[in-house]
């Protein structure tokens, strides 16, 4: 049984990955590449998030493969990373471990960072690996250990690995997410729009974006933005004050498309409804039932357990 195996059995199965106060673990999954990115307690799953994190899964699926290429690693090799993220991700306390079974890899870490992940799996793979993991949690370990044991996984990278060379991914691009013509691109560290294959000036953030015929709705400065032939043609801002603060921090945004219109929904909360016949935003108030959905489909991942 594979090491995220066992710790997803450890987690009960009682929680939405949806809502606030739970640590529910996304798989992104590549042939030779899976990484376990565990919310911490108390995040809220954003899924536009999660895209940063899927774009490194695809990536070093690409190194790891032009390694076997080149003969330097063999075919049936697989790493599993397992990390933790979210807005509290300091707080999961979480253990450094690599074990390694015949040719399958696990790399536990609380540092998802390119360097790191490139850094830990050509130390898995070399000659000079062997197994180490510390538990920044046990309370048996004294306070002035932990520091020690950190710095000694530091000295024993630089020693067998050094400092990493990534030009392999520099201009690297991973499509993430594509609805039509609409792609979210992950290249060199940043999360871009790009619509039939020109980039949009917006930063994407929030729901993930929708299509209606030829319009694309999505999130963008705490707006939501429709698109049309590249130019923005309708704009409306998403509400603030308490119900913001509620939205931000108990629920995810999604968005959802139908033949003639969009919602935006808060958790069980209609916000805002597009009609692309009239082209013009609306507020309402009540959910269509389609609108409650995991978007985890969309993105291409699966859910663990929660917590």
């Amino acid at each position: 049984m594979r090491m995220a195996t066992v710790l997803a059995a450890l987690v009960a199965a009682t929680a939405s990955p949806l809502s606030a106060g739970f640590s529910c673990p996304l798989y992104f999954d590549e042939p030779h590449v899976t990484i376990q990115a565990t919310q911490a307690q108390g995040g809220i799953f954003v899924p536009m998030d999660s895209l940063p994190i899927k774009g490194l899964a695809v990536l070093l699926e690409q190194y790891v493969a032009a390694r076997i290429d080149r003969g330097e690693l063999p075919s049936t090799v697989h790493f599993e990373i397992l990390g933790t993220t979210g807005y509290w991700a300091w707080l999961a306390q979480v253990p450094t471990c690599l074990t390694r079974s015949q040719s399958s890899y696990s790399i536990y870490t609380e540092d998802l960072s390119l360097r790191n992940l490139v850094r830990l799996v050509e130390f898995s793979a070399s000659e000079r690996w062997r197994s180490f993991c510390y538990d920044r949690g046990d309370p048996s370990k004294t306070p002035g250990l932990i520091p020690r044991l950190e710095q000694t996984l530091e000295r024993i990278l630089d020693e067998a690995v050094g400092e990493p060379d990534l030009s392999f991914f520099a201009g690297r691009r991973a499509v993430v997410y594509r609805v039509g013509e609409l792609a979210v691109i992950y290249q060199d560290g940043r999360l871009f729009y790009e619509l039939a294959g020109k980039e949009l000036g917006v930063p994407p953030e929030g729901f993930l974006p929708v299509q209606v015929g030829d319009r694309y709705i999505l999130q963008s400065r705490h707006a939501a933005v429709v698109f049309e032939a590249g130019a923005v043609i309708a704009r409306h801002p998403l509400p603030g004050g308490e119900e913001e603060v509620e939205c931000d921090s108990t629920y995810s945004r999604l968005a959802r498309a139908y033949p003639k219109w969009a919602n935006v929904t808060c958790g069980p909360k209609a916000v805002l409804s597009y009609s692309a016949e009239r082209n013009r935003f609306y507020r309402v108030r009540v959910v269509h039932p389609d609108d409650c959905f995991d978007p985890s489909r969309a993105l291409g991942v699966r859910w663990g357990e929660c917590g």
